[in-house]
């Protein structure tokens, strides 16, 4: 409960008591532009609440210039096939991401922003779904998704 020396922080339509925030420096996202793709509204809107509470300059809706994050469902969406190939230095995670950050930061752990990173990264053929027809032999179907299977788990 704050007391009567607590600063609030408004953030949209969220207010945040100061008092209840870690004392660890700067936060985490401190600067990072966050934009979702392919994620349900009320889940959006969550990650940019808690994205903009752990420092983020910005949570915008559009794929823009300025994007640091991009937080996908899924790989079918315009935005992540524009990152994907045009945005090396824009980093893919997986919703788990932001909550991930926010628990560590809440109970004044060091937050290594490259470990989240990475351990949050979307993989490699995340959620991908293939159809395979029109092989005389099964075998062929069954050695390409080996093969993309084996590739996967080793990333």
């Amino acid at each position: 409960m704050a007391d009567a020396h607590s600063t609030f922080m408004f953030n949209s339509s969220t207010v945040y008591d100061c008092s209840l925030l870690p004392a660890t420096g700067q936060p985490p996202l401190a600067g990072a532009v966050v934009c979702c793709t392919s994620l349900d509204i009320a889940d959006r809107d969550e990650i940019h609440k808690h994205a903009q509470f752990l420092g983020a300059a910005k949570c915008t809706f559009d794929l823009t210039m300025d994007v640091s994050h991009l937080v996908i469902g899924h790989t079918n969406s315009a935005k992540y096939k524009f990152v994907a190939k045009n945005s090396p230095n824009v980093e893919v995670v997986l919703p788990d991401f932001i909550e991930a950050l926010r628990i560590a930061w809440m109970n004044a752990q060091e937050v290594d922003l490259d470990k989240y990173h990475e351990q949050y990264r979307a993989p490699v053929f995340y959620k991908l779904r293939i159809s395979l027809t029109g092989f005389t032999e099964r075998k062929m179907g069954h050695f390409i998704v080996t093969g993309i299977l084996t590739y996967r788990s080793t990333k």
